[in-house]
């Protein structure tokens, strides 16, 4: 089960658009209403057009967890305190997630900035479910690069 409440915005963050461009492609045109959208067969998205940099859209996740997956496949969840205009995120308490065939391996990072031309994807973290979880027990694939 997903622990993630809501995707904040999709790869490439340096496009500015809708920030469902992503879940369905035919969703690009800055004219296209919901209703329009979602008669396309979207999945349930965020439905915002917006020619605000990607930065503006995280303002208010800040002090928020967040879950980041890069373009090399690895997932680093934290607290978000803050992003620069190069799409940089600065991340306290970080600890990064890699999932093997033997189980889930937690590394601390501490406070960690990740390089905005690495980000694919930030997602906001529900910590009460994410708590619930027992990492240790979960295996599965590493996650592969998303980006080659």
């Amino acid at each position: 089960e997903a622990c993630y409440d809501s995707w904040i915005f999709y790869l490439p963050l340096y496009r500015y658009g809708c920030v469902c461009d992503i879940v369905n492609p035919e969703c690009s045109d800055v004219n296209t209403t919901k209703a329009e959208c979602d008669s396309k067969g979207s999945p349930p998205h965020t439905h915002t057009h917006t020619h605000a940099p990607p930065m503006e859209l995280l303002k208010e996740y800040v002090e928020s967890v967040v879950s980041i997956l890069t373009n090399d496949g690895r997932n680093i969840i934290g607290l978000l305190r803050g992003a620069d205009n190069y799409s940089n995120l600065i991340i306290e308490k970080a600890i990064e997630r890699v999932f093997t065939e033997s189980g889930t391996e937690t590394i601390e990072l501490g406070l960690y900035i990740v390089r905005g031309d690495n980000i694919s994807i930030v997602g906001e973290v529900d910590t009460e479910k994410d708590a619930t979880i027992n990492f240790n027990t979960i295996s599965a694939d590493p996650i592969q690069p998303l980006i080659v």
